[in-house]
């Protein structure tokens, strides 16, 4: 039938009877034409306007001329037939407009024994066959058949309902009974129709030429449907039907697979995202502890039920407490007082001496707390005077004064209530925190208990340090993460006009909105970043002081420290100290710490101090700048204005800094 088709199509129309020079053109271009191959023939068919003539539309693009055989071809605007109607059999072909799509490009073909198929490009349309007994619709992608009709007996008679498919967006077919069936064509407001159907005088001639090498028919159906549970599989007779459909289900075979290795996919980066936010916060310094490494373990389902359920308890607690603390401010309400404490706990002694809180009374007894250990007879650094329960003790104090009590049963109280303020500042990841404790110690002469008072308020700002509880804190994180870095940024609440103070509270400012949105069962930023790589706080020198009764502050008075200066703590060593210029230097900074520290780099000395000649509160002589220095590190004013280390350098004694043998330090 394709033969047939192909040789009306090329075949030249009848021309009207002209003179002899006329009829010699046309012998010319004939011999011509028939010299070109079928290839380049079915090219220009396909590509070029027919002759005006053939028009029944009055000019234009044609889209369907008459053949000589009786045939009809409808052609889309590109010039590519969509409809091909042969005169002789009565059959209709449908073609796709895109020769290059993949896989074929034939739609329908139904011949005039009501027998063939149409398919839609679309794949939520369904497929329409025809035999001589049923008319179908079937599922495309399943092959299920969604509804049959048999032919009435008389061919002439109509469907109870009509069977439509959609083509594509030019092709459009109806079917409302065997011997009613229309292709219809509409494009650029043009529009064409080719009627197909049962004929009695042509069923003979299809059964004869419209076989394949096999002998079946081209397209067909079998009688016998196979039934298989509630889907209903068709049998094709047509072994060219067969191979079509063969590929067909490869093809949807291929994309189920892909279908379900997306599935496999989403599901892993759904189950792997809870793992990876709880390993890191994805802060803006996060680039800083690329050293550190994270471990996950897998547990029950049931484990990972209550281990939600208490961070969400710790967040909503979290939450009602910075409200409460947000109507206090608003409404001056003071914070409610301690509850009185029910018995001291029986809890073993701490080794760890916590900075005594001293007044600046003029006295004999000296500041002895400094950064690291302490022994109880330091030497006179300043005029203060002597620790008072009323002052607010520390537990150092408390254990100096253990010994010199008069009975066994007091002893046994001190040190309880010694044992009992070092382990909830042992847990206490907050500087607020551990400032209450000691606070509660002091008013409480060193015998309370330290129940209810572990709670964070320090909202969404990074905590301060205060002198109170410096030494005690700083101490307690190195014991409780050992691998994080304390990062402790001076400040003044009064000085925000210089450089250095604007640099250090932008840092600030740039540490607390990348955790603002941290919330690991607690108030962020403060105890969501207890377990981190490292972690910010802020030591405001215009109140730092005045938790206690000393008259300046202990990191000035301790290291000389200035507005924008920073302090680098690690297990409570100092490993770095001097001024940041910003997020970059920080993480440079951040990474030579740790590099030292996994190197076991002892840190810089406990007492040494960077000299300036702006101002010193504790030199003595005004004509010597070495004058106040304990065995430390002296730097001159300048804009390099820091302190590092280097496990493999040592200065000897012409590089004209002075320096403790002991140590190793750097200057830069």
């Amino acid at each position: 039938m394709r033969e047939a088709v192909l040789q009306a199509m090329l075949a030249p129309p009848p021309m009207p009877a002209k003179s002899a020079a006329h009829q010699a053109a046309a012998a010319a271009a004939a011999a011509a034409a028939a010299s070109t191959s079928e290839e380049s023939a079915l090219n220009n068919l396909l590509t070029v306007e027919l002759p005006s003539r053939y028009s029944s539309l009055g000019g234009g693009r044609l889209i369907q001329c008459r053949l000589p055989d009786g045939g009809t071809v409808v052609l889309y605007p590109s010039g590519r037939p969509a409809l091909l109607a042969c005169g002789w059999s009565g059959a209709v072909v449908a073609l796709n407009d895109s020769l290059e799509r993949q896989g074929s490009h034939l739609l329908a073909s139904v011949t005039a024994s009501a027998c063939g198929f149409v398919r839609s490009m679309d794949p939520t349309e369904p497929t329409f066959t025809c035999t001589q007994a049923v008319a179908q619709l079937q599922d495309p992608l399943t092959g299920r058949v969604l509804k049959r009709l048999a032919w009435p007996s008389d061919p002439r008679a109509k469907l109870p309902i009509n069977l439509q498919v959609r083509l594509n967006s030019c092709l459009t077919f109806v079917c409302s009974g065997r011997a009613d069936m229309t292709f219809a064509f509409q494009a650029e407001g043009r529009s064409a129709q080719l009627a197909v159907g049962f004929c009695a005088e042509r069923e003979a001639a299809v059964r004869q030429r419209c076989i394949d090498r096999h002998g079946n028919p081209l397209i067909g159906l079998s009688e016998s449907l196979k039934i298989d549970g509630d889907k209903e599989t068709v049998l094709w007779k047509s072994e060219t039907a067969k191979r079509l459909v063969a590929k067909a289900k490869q093809m949807r075979k291929q994309q189920q697979q892909q279908q379900q290795q997306q599935q496999q996919q989403l599901q892993y980066q759904l189950a792997r995202r809870p793992a990876d936010s709880a390993k890191s916060g994805a802060t803006e310094f996060s680039a800083a502890s690329s050293g550190g490494t994270g471990s996950g373990g897998s547990g029950s389902d049931l484990t990972v039920r209550d281990s939600d359920l208490e961070e969400t308890r710790a967040r909503i607690r979290g939450i009602c407490d910075s409200w409460l603390e947000a109507y206090r401010q608003r409404l001056g309400v003071a914070p409610p007082a301690p509850p009185p404490p029910s018995q001291p706990q029986q809890l073993p002694l701490s080794s760890r001496t916590p900075r005594p809180v001293q007044s600046a009374a003029p006295a004999t007894a000296q500041r002895s707390s400094t950064a690291g250990r302490r022994s109880v007879q330091a030497p006179p650094r300043l005029p203060s005077a002597p620790p008072t329960a009323a002052s607010g003790v520390g537990v150092g104090a408390l254990r100096q004064s253990a010994p010199a009590a008069p009975s066994t049963a007091t002893s046994a109280t001190a040190a309880a209530s010694a044992n009992s303020l070092a382990e909830a500042l042992e847990s206490a990841a907050c500087p607020t925190t551990a400032r209450q404790l000691l606070i509660a110690a002091g008013a409480a002469g060193g015998t309370s208990g330290f129940v209810g008072l572990n709670r964070c308020g320090c909202g969404l700002q990074v905590p301060s340090l205060t002198d109170l509880e410096l030494d005690a804190f700083i101490e307690a994180q190195g014991r409780r993460n050992p691998d994080q870095l304390l990062v402790v940024m001076v400040t003044h609440s009064n000085s925000d006009s210089s450089e250095a103070a604007r640099r250090a509270d932008s840092l600030l400012r740039q540490y607390a909105s990348a955790n603002r949105n941290r919330r690991r069962g607690a108030t962020a930023p403060c105890l969501a970043a207890a377990r981190d790589n490292f972690r910010m706080l802020a030591y405001d020198l215009g109140a730092a002081a005045a938790t206690t009764a000393c008259t300046y502050p202990e990191l000035l008075v301790r290291h000389n420290l200035r507005v924008g200066d920073a302090l680098v703590y690690r297990q409570g060593r100092i490993m770095f100290a001097g001024a940041l210029a910003g997020p970059e230097q920080l993480r440079r900074q951040l990474a030579e710490c740790r590099r030292l520290g996994q190197r076991g780099c002892p840190g810089l000395p406990r007492d040494f101090r960077l000299s300036t000649s702006a101002w010193d509160c504790r030199r003595e002589d005004p004509a010597s700048e070495t004058a106040a220095l304990i065995g430390g590190v002296a730097m001159e004013t300048g804009t390099n204005r820091a302190v590092t280390l280097d496990a493999l350098t040592v200065l000897s004694a012409s590089d004209n800094h002075p320096m403790l043998s002991c140590g190793l330090p750097k200057i830069r």
